[in-house]
């Protein structure tokens, strides 16, 4: 079993749905994905392993404007694993 958390900002969804959550900066959103999006819960799925390892092409990372946006700088953190 496999899966995608959301970790960023302690992982709050917000009102604007579609898989964004919150970030520290009021009016701005994170979503992330990579064949599936990182949830909080995570989004598990089924692995038929065929090697000892997993093959990670990268991911999206995007920011959404959610409402009025207030100036700020993010807090650098992880965002999901």
């Amino acid at each position: 079993m496999l899966g995608f958390s959301m970790r960023y900002n302690n992982a709050t969804l917000s009102s604007y749905g579609n898989h964004v959550y919150n970030t520290n900066i009021s009016g701005i959103g994170i979503r992330f994905s990579s064949n599936a999006y990182f949830e909080n819960p995570s989004n598990t799925f089924s692995y038929n392993a065929q090697t000892s390892y997993v093959d990670w092409y990268g991911g999206n990372i995007q920011l959404v404007v959610t409402g009025q946006v207030s100036s700020g700088a993010l807090t650098p953190e992880r965002s999901g694993w």
